[in-house]
């Protein structure tokens, strides 16, 4: 029979990894909303929650991030207008919100309130929400798209919707691929571009202004990086860290300087080196080699966290520009002919915190107003950077002693709130991982070998751990 002693365990034992604090990790903005993942596989969302597309299983607005159900293998999301995608780390994907037009692919037109599993494969790699359609990408280099397919949107060679998934030609060679307003955008892995869907302001970028339902190629440059698609015109970086716009520009999202619509790619103004940015409803953002961050085109809200609300029609740096990486800009929607959807997030160096800037009225800022910003405010979604160590070997319990493998665990309400449970072996490697809400767990070990092994319970404040010996 196996049996486990328990025995303290000084902390400095415990491999690195485990002991740095739980960070924000990837943060994506819809029209209205957010998603947020953290180190730690959590899932987070907030703002305006009126088709589900917060996924926390209702329809309240929420202007502070709250938790998407309890798993704790999410690996990346993108965040539409009204809908929500995700993949796991077990390569399934996942879909939630609004539905009208198919854009959850769960093969049928149900809005959804929490996450719904999109058929069954567990090779989706990458993924894309747009206005009312969405793009993905396999492992195998497959293109893939859903929902809405006015102008061609899907790429499939028609102008019906799609309720599942549905493959783009038979290419195996698709790197990236992001959906806008009306249009999409996708790279291959040979550097080339290409462009589907309506092109009336030339967000295609193949000069001209017909609308396309199969993949046309944009120039014949083979040093595309990736593509970033707006509500009606696109971004893309190249390899040597040149950035390039075109569309409709009359907010100068485009970023060149002027407000004439551009219908083939042209640089974006300044002698900078980009890293990475993002096409938002009418704006563009982006970080440079240096960590430095820029907005331009419309701004009346505050979006592009310059400090004013006057639109910028080429680069301006933003307030507290510096140690930025990852930027977020708000998907656009129109409403009774308006077009909606201004705010940007962000994440700097330690990743603590979520910056947000720009319209707030339905909380999507997540800072636990609704008032509207023109700077970045970083104070959402704050973690607790502090980790004390609890020696006293009394404070939870581990028990019983010997045991055949399962362990109960007993925190006797010394932690409050969500928790995590880590063990691993003598390698420092995990070997389970247990999210916890209830002052009771019980672990079963009774599968793994016999050998030293290691708990850890892990909240934002307090760390403690035991090791065990499973004879």
């Amino acid at each position: 029979m196996k049996k486990i002693i328990l025995i303290l365990s000084l902390l400095f034992i415990i491999s690195p990894q485990i002991f740095s604090q739980i960070t924000w990790v990837d943060v994506a903005s819809g029209a209205e909303f957010n998603l947020a993942i953290r180190s730690d596989g959590t899932l987070w969302s907030w703002g305006f929650n009126g088709n589900g597309q917060l996924g926390t299983g209702n329809n309240t607005n929420y202007n502070e991030p709250v938790q998407v159900g309890s798993d704790t293998n999410w690996q990346v999301v993108s965040a539409g207008a009204f809908h929500s995608l995700a993949i796991k780390n077990d390569g399934t994907l996942w879909g939630w919100g609004l539905n009208a037009n198919g854009q959850l692919g769960t093969g049928d037109q149900i809005d959804i309130n929490h996450p719904m599993q999109i058929g069954a494969d567990t090779n989706w790699q990458s993924i894309a929400a747009g206005y009312a359609h969405s793009l993905a990408i396999k492992t195998n280099g497959t293109l893939w798209s859903w929902g809405f397919n006015y102008a061609g949107a899907l790429g499939i060679d028609s102008l019906a919707n799609m309720l599942a998934p549905v493959q783009v030609g038979m290419d195996t060679n698709w790197k990236q691929a992001t959906a806008g307003g009306l249009h999409s955008l996708a790279v291959k892995t040979n550097g080339t571009l290409y462009a589907f869907g309506f092109n009336a302001n030339g967000q295609l970028g193949d000069n001209t202004v017909m609308n396309k339902s199969v993949p046309v190629q944009i120039d014949s440059a083979t040093n595309w990086k990736s593509v970033d698609a707006g509500f009606e015109f696109s971004l893309a970086l190249k390899s040597d860290s040149t950035l390039w716009g075109w569309g409709f520009n009359g907010n100068g999202q485009v970023g060149d300087g002027t407000t004439i619509e551009v219908r083939h790619p042209v640089i974006v103004a300044g002698n900078h080196r980009w890293k990475t940015y993002a096409a938002g409803s009418t704006f563009g953002l982006a970080i440079t080699s240096d960590s430095t961050l820029y907005g331009w085109g419309f701004n009346q809200y505050g979006n592009l966290g310059t400090g004013d609300n006057i639109q910028h029609n080429s680069p301006e740096v933003v307030k507290t520009a510096n140690n930025w990486t990852h930027v977020a800009a708000s998907d656009g929607y129109i409403y009774q002919g308006s077009l909606f959807g201004f705010h940007a997030t962000g994440l700097k160096g330690n990743a603590d915190v979520i910056c947000a800037t720009g319209a707030n009225y339905t909380g999507q800022l997540g800072d636990g107003t609704t008032t509207q910003r023109n700077t970045f405010g970083c104070n959402t979604g704050q973690l607790n950077t502090g980790l004390e160590t609890i020696t006293d070997q009394e404070k939870i319990l581990l028990f019983p002693n010997p045991t055949d493998g399962k362990i109960n665990i007993n925190t006797r309400n010394k932690i409050k709130g969500e928790y995590l449970i880590y063990v691993l072996n003598t390698n420092g490697k995990v070997i389970l991982r247990k999210h916890a809400l209830s002052p009771e767990v019980q672990l079963n070990l009774s599968s793994h070998p016999a050998g030293l092994y290691l708990i850890i319970i892990q909240n934002h404040d307090n760390q403690w751990s035991r090791k065990i010996i499973v004879k």
